[in-house]
């Protein structure tokens, strides 16, 4: 298992890679999903910190992403880039709050 940020990185890039592979457009898809293309855009490139699990199934229904052990991965993919580190337990003190 990777950390939180690999496996969001990796996650990131494997979206990317689904939505030029679909031969989309961010704005298309995000046209399609009626989102923001800054939420379609987070996505590919990590700034979304917890992508929601039910954010990337549409993703993957929209690129056409149909075997299933496919779409599993990357689901777990994203369970594991949604997982907080040790270190998140000392916000308060590492921000001086």
């Amino acid at each position: 298992m990777s950390s939180a940020p690999v496996a969001r990185r990796q996650l990131s890039a494997q979206m990317r890679a689904k939505r030029l592979s679909a031969g989309m457009t961010i704005e298309q898809v995000a046209d399609e999903l009626e989102w923001s293309s800054t939420k379609v855009s987070n996505i590919e490139t990590g700034r979304s910190k917890h992508p929601a699990v039910s954010d990337v199934r549409l993703l993957l229904g929209i690129y056409r992403v149909t075997d299933q052990r496919e779409v599993d991965a990357l689901l777990d993919l994203t369970r594991q880039s949604r997982k907080r580190g040790w270190w998140s337990r000392y916000d308060d003190v590492l921000t001086g709050a």
